[in-house]
């Protein structure tokens, strides 16, 4: 069970660790890892043979690889909008919930005010850009969205 202790020189209420929080740390880093190592061994050379083909039999690949970075893109910023808000619900950082490795004092005020903001403002950024980045370049609306004829495959 987690507990907030208070420090008695200090006054200071600090979040202390416990099994179960560092069992899902490390959970979390080698699940982490391990999709960065299937990322380096599965889609890095699929990638490389998609270069190498035919400008129309690489579309359906290019489609595909496209709309996995979109998603990946996307996932930070659904975390960011989250914690931000729930920094901004509470007014202290770490969270009540949250697991940590060693003890940790809980921080509150202006600045965690801030954090909670910047992260809605990080959360709100990616897809904005995202969206940016596709109406500038139209050509790559057509390469996901158009027909074989619009792409030249016809």
């Amino acid at each position: 069970m987690r507990s907030v202790n208070s420090r008695s020189s200090i006054n200071q209420k600090t979040l202390e660790p416990t099994f179960r929080g560092r069992v899902t740390i490390a959970v979390l880093y080698v699940v982490g890892f391990a999709w960065y190592v299937s990322f380096k061994l599965l889609l890095a050379p699929i990638t490389k043979e998609v270069t190498k083909m035919a400008y129309c039999d690489s579309i359906p690949w290019v489609r595909g690889e496209v709309l996995y970075f979109s998603i990946l893109m996307m996932m930070p910023s659904v975390l960011f909008l989250f914690q931000g808000y729930r920094i901004l619900k509470f007014k202290q950082w770490p969270l009540p919930d949250a697991y940590v490795w060693r003890s940790t004092v809980i921080q509150s005020g202006f600045w965690v005010t801030f954090q909670g903001y910047f992260f809605l403002l990080v959360g709100i950024a990616i897809p904005v850009a995202m969206i940016i980045s596709l109406t500038a370049f139209p050509e790559i609306i057509t390469l996901l969205f158009g027909s074989p004829a619009e792409i030249g495959c016809a």
